[in-house]
Protein backbone atom coordinates (compact mmCIF):
# COMPACT_ATOMS: atom_id res chain seq x y z
CA UNK A 1 0.00 0.00 0.00
CA UNK A 2 0.82 3.68 -0.62
CA UNK A 3 2.26 3.98 3.32
CA UNK A 4 2.76 7.89 2.50
CA UNK A 5 -1.02 8.01 2.25
CA UNK A 6 -1.60 6.66 6.04
CA UNK A 7 -0.13 7.49 9.13
CA UNK A 8 4.11 8.21 8.14
CA UNK A 9 6.29 6.81 10.01
CA UNK A 10 8.33 8.76 12.18
CA UNK A 11 9.21 12.46 11.41
CA UNK A 12 12.83 13.40 12.42
CA UNK A 13 11.62 15.44 15.26
CA UNK A 14 9.92 12.23 16.81
CA UNK A 15 12.89 11.02 19.00
CA UNK A 16 10.95 8.33 20.70
CA UNK A 17 8.64 6.68 17.81
CA UNK A 18 12.23 6.55 16.52
CA UNK A 19 14.10 5.26 19.00
CA UNK A 20 11.43 2.14 19.49
CA UNK A 21 12.23 1.33 15.70
CA UNK A 22 15.47 1.29 16.78
CA UNK A 23 15.36 -0.57 19.85
CA UNK A 24 12.96 -3.60 18.00
CA UNK A 25 15.52 -3.62 15.13
CA UNK A 26 18.69 -3.62 17.44
CA UNK A 27 17.10 -6.78 19.46
CA UNK A 28 15.99 -8.80 16.46
CA UNK A 29 18.34 -11.15 14.04
CA UNK A 30 18.29 -8.36 11.30
CA UNK A 31 20.88 -6.30 9.61
CA UNK A 32 21.87 -3.08 11.27
CA UNK A 33 18.76 -0.37 10.44
CA UNK A 34 20.48 2.29 8.16
CA UNK A 35 17.81 5.73 7.83
CA UNK A 36 18.04 6.42 4.58
CA UNK A 37 18.70 10.25 3.89
CA UNK A 38 15.63 11.28 2.47
CA UNK A 39 13.59 9.94 5.32
CA UNK A 40 11.12 10.77 6.40
CA UNK A 41 10.39 12.13 3.05
CA UNK A 42 10.92 8.71 0.84
CA UNK A 43 9.53 9.04 -2.17
CA UNK A 44 7.56 5.45 -2.66
CA UNK A 45 5.62 5.71 -5.94
CA UNK A 46 7.76 3.34 -7.94
CA UNK A 47 8.58 0.71 -5.36
CA UNK A 48 4.73 0.33 -4.43
CA UNK A 49 4.17 -0.03 -7.85
CA UNK A 50 6.93 -2.41 -8.52
CA UNK A 51 5.93 -4.26 -5.22
CA UNK A 52 2.18 -4.60 -6.28
CA UNK A 53 3.72 -6.06 -9.74
CA UNK A 54 5.78 -8.19 -7.96
CA UNK A 55 2.50 -9.45 -5.95
CA UNK A 56 0.98 -10.36 -9.49
CA UNK A 57 3.45 -12.83 -10.00
CA UNK A 58 3.50 -14.24 -6.62
CA UNK A 59 6.93 -12.53 -5.56
CA UNK A 60 5.71 -10.04 -3.00
CA UNK A 61 7.16 -11.28 -0.04
CA UNK A 62 11.00 -11.53 -1.09
CA UNK A 63 10.37 -8.46 -3.07
CA UNK A 64 9.37 -6.53 -0.26
CA UNK A 65 11.80 -8.64 2.20
CA UNK A 66 14.69 -7.38 -0.76
CA UNK A 67 13.54 -3.80 -1.27
CA UNK A 68 13.38 -3.24 2.54
CA UNK A 69 16.92 -4.37 2.96
CA UNK A 70 17.61 -1.74 0.14
CA UNK A 71 15.88 1.04 1.80
CA UNK A 72 16.76 0.74 5.59
CA UNK A 73 20.16 -1.51 5.64
CA UNK A 74 21.78 0.15 3.07
CA UNK A 75 20.16 3.51 2.89
CA UNK A 76 19.51 3.63 -0.48
CA UNK A 77 16.88 5.84 -1.93
CA UNK A 78 13.41 4.23 -3.09
CA UNK A 79 12.67 6.27 -5.97
CA UNK A 80 15.67 5.58 -7.60
CA UNK A 81 14.96 2.62 -10.45
CA UNK A 82 18.73 1.21 -9.43
CA UNK A 83 17.31 0.63 -5.46
CA UNK A 84 13.82 -1.37 -7.41
CA UNK A 85 16.08 -2.70 -9.84
CA UNK A 86 18.20 -4.09 -6.94
CA UNK A 87 15.40 -5.29 -5.47
CA UNK A 88 13.99 -7.29 -8.60
CA UNK A 89 17.26 -8.90 -9.24
CA UNK A 90 16.97 -10.79 -5.49
CA UNK A 91 13.47 -11.33 -6.63
CA UNK A 92 14.25 -12.98 -9.94
CA UNK A 93 12.64 -10.58 -11.65
CA UNK A 94 14.06 -8.77 -14.85
CA UNK A 95 14.88 -5.29 -15.10
CA UNK A 96 12.73 -4.95 -18.48
CA UNK A 97 9.59 -6.42 -16.41
CA UNK A 98 10.12 -3.45 -13.65
CA UNK A 99 10.35 -0.89 -16.67
CA UNK A 100 6.91 -2.51 -18.02
CA UNK A 101 5.14 -2.53 -14.58
CA UNK A 102 6.51 1.21 -13.88
CA UNK A 103 5.16 2.21 -17.29
CA UNK A 104 1.42 0.27 -17.07
CA UNK A 105 -1.64 2.65 -15.48
CA UNK A 106 -3.15 -0.78 -14.35
CA UNK A 107 -0.52 -1.62 -12.14
CA UNK A 108 -0.77 2.26 -10.52
CA UNK A 109 -4.57 1.41 -10.42
CA UNK A 110 -4.19 -1.82 -8.35
CA UNK A 111 -1.48 -0.17 -5.79
CA UNK A 112 -4.41 2.60 -5.47
CA UNK A 113 -6.91 0.28 -4.65
CA UNK A 114 -4.97 -1.95 -2.70
CA UNK A 115 -4.41 1.41 -0.39
CA UNK A 116 -7.89 2.15 -0.32
CA UNK A 117 -9.02 -1.48 0.43
CA UNK A 118 -6.37 -0.95 3.62
CA UNK A 119 -7.33 2.39 4.68
CA UNK A 120 -11.22 0.76 4.52
CA UNK A 121 -10.30 -2.00 6.79
CA UNK A 122 -8.76 0.06 9.26
CA UNK A 123 -5.11 -0.10 8.85
CA UNK A 124 -3.68 3.30 9.58
CA UNK A 125 0.11 2.57 9.67
CA UNK A 126 2.55 0.14 8.31
CA UNK A 127 3.21 -2.02 8.70
CA UNK A 128 0.40 -4.20 9.84
CA UNK A 129 -1.14 -7.23 10.00
CA UNK A 130 -4.65 -8.79 10.42
CA UNK A 131 -4.52 -12.58 12.37
CA UNK A 132 -8.45 -13.33 12.35
CA UNK A 133 -10.12 -10.29 13.65
CA UNK A 134 -7.68 -8.77 15.28
CA UNK A 135 -5.70 -5.83 13.17
CA UNK A 136 -2.00 -5.13 14.21
CA UNK A 137 -0.54 -1.54 13.54
CA UNK A 138 2.96 -0.40 13.15
CA UNK A 139 5.92 -1.35 14.51
CA UNK A 140 4.29 -3.10 17.67
CA UNK A 141 3.22 -5.48 15.57
CA UNK A 142 6.41 -7.05 15.56
CA UNK A 143 6.59 -7.63 19.54
CA UNK A 144 2.97 -9.26 19.79
CA UNK A 145 2.17 -11.14 16.46
CA UNK A 146 3.68 -14.22 17.87
CA UNK A 147 1.71 -13.92 20.65
CA UNK A 148 -1.75 -13.20 18.61
CA UNK A 149 -0.69 -16.04 16.62
CA UNK A 150 -0.54 -18.70 19.21
CA UNK A 151 -3.55 -17.35 20.84
CA UNK A 152 -5.25 -17.53 17.32
CA UNK A 153 -4.30 -21.25 16.75
CA UNK A 154 -5.66 -21.62 20.37
CA UNK A 155 -2.41 -22.89 21.88
CA UNK A 156 -2.07 -19.57 24.70
CA UNK A 157 -4.75 -21.50 26.78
Amino acid sequence: VRSGELDPLPLPDDAARRANIEDVAATSDVLPLVWPAQFPDLDTDDAITAATYAKSIGKVAVFSLSLFRQIYAAGADPSSVNTIYLAGAASEIHPRAVDQALSRDKVREQADAATQAARDAGVTSVPALRIGQRLLVGPALLQDAAAVMREALGEGK
